[in-house]
């Protein structure tokens, strides 16, 4: 697939059994699982934190080195308002997407329960219960203790897990929540309570080629929380149809219908770790049936790391960040204050022709 395809724009309640394993590895010459979380906190002492921790099955050429893969990025800062306003050259720890740290296909287990599906490896593990999940376990020296409650509906972009083809195709869910818990690395504990992603994917048959949607300037993959409300939008360079998004206002959901959001980069870092110059401010704007959200997100901290797959390489920025974000009714009702987010951006370093 040489660009994104047309996302789906489901808001569904999520289920136990979506948890699961679903398909076999072994069934397809390509397949792509993924489940894992986002952590979004912060301390009473005012620090600010991030957690990236997933798990991932891969196979296929698109992969070129089978595995399974556990990963885990964090980030701690303790940044005044003032600071906010620029980018840093933040330290951060990252393992799991380098080859060498590929674990052995079949170290990812599934056990599926009646009253609960828990995904791990030897170092760590999410134990699912819907409405509630837990991560847990001591992987690339970051240990969590991690709740994470589920605050809106599960947004299906790519597809329903009941209509997932046994002979193959897509299926998967972002979905927000609030998070508390403590995070311990480089010998510090922090307590925190927050926000979260959780994100449940399948990519059987066909896994796409993701150096050709993720070319020109790159896609981002971005969220933001509040008491009030959150969102999540994801936009990318190339082709047509590269934006879906949703907001959550209290329990209702409103997806974006297509064509109708952006994102905006609108000021650049030039990072003295990767020397790449990338996106750290940007201008979102998201139309729906009840209102239209905007929204000013700036990013402080960063993380990177890079994907080597089939056809090139790929480098990842993933931010600590905040936002200033509205949301208009359209009787003129309006939601507004600052929030807490973070954002993924991801772009094709190199893509041999």
């Amino acid at each position: 697939m040489s660009g994104p395809q047309i996302y789906e724009s489901l808001a569904l309640p999520i289920k136990h059994e979506y948890e699961g394993a679903h398909q076999k590895d072994t069934d397809y010459d390509q397949f792509f699982n993924d489940m894992g979380f986002v952590i979004r906190g912060r301390t009473e002492e005012g620090e600010d934190i991030h957690l990236w921790s997933f798990m991932y099955q891969q196979r296929g050429p698109e992969i070129i080195v089978d595995g399974d893969v556990s990963q885990s990025l964090f980030i701690a800062t303790k940044f005044s308002d003032e600071e906010k306003q620029t980018m840093h050259d933040t330290p951060y720890i990252n393992k799991g997407q380098n080859i060498e740290d590929y674990g052995k296909v079949g170290s990812i287990k599934i056990q599926e329960g009646e009253k609960e599906t828990v995904w791990s490896t030897p170092d760590r593990k999410y134990i699912c219960q819907p409405p509630n999940w837990r991560v847990e376990g001591d992987h690339a020296g970051v240990s969590a203790k991690i709740n994470f409650t589920e605050s809106s509906p599960g947004f299906f972009h790519l597809g329903a897990f009941e209509a997932l083809p046994k002979e193959g195709g897509s299926a998967g869910y972002i979905m927000h929540g609030r998070t508390e818990g403590t995070i311990t690395a480089n010998g510090r504990t922090y307590k925190f309570k927050g926000f979260g992603v959780h994100e449940r994917i399948i990519q059987s048959g066909i896994v796409p080629d993701r150096t050709g949607y993720m070319g020109g300037r790159g896609l981002n993959w971005m969220h933001s929380w509040s008491d009030e409300f959150s969102f999540y939008c994801f936009k990318g360079d190339v082709g047509p149809n590269s934006f879906t998004g949703i907001i959550n206002i209290g329990k209702e959901s409103f997806p974006v219908p297509h064509g109708q959001g952006g994102i905006e980069e609108v000021a650049y870092w030039l990072d003295p770790k990767s020397k790449i110059m990338i996106p750290y401010r940007w201008r979102v704007w998201m139309q729906t049936e009840v209102g239209r959200l905007e929204s000013e997100v700036h990013g402080y901290g960063r993380g990177y790391y890079t994907w080597i797959r089939k056809h090139g390489t790929m480098v990842i920025n993933q931010y600590q960040a905040d936002s200033t974000s509205k949301f208009t009714y359209t009787d003129g009702r309006v939601l507004q204050g600052p929030q807490m987010a973070m954002i993924e951006h991801m772009r094709t370093l190199y893509r041999q022709a």
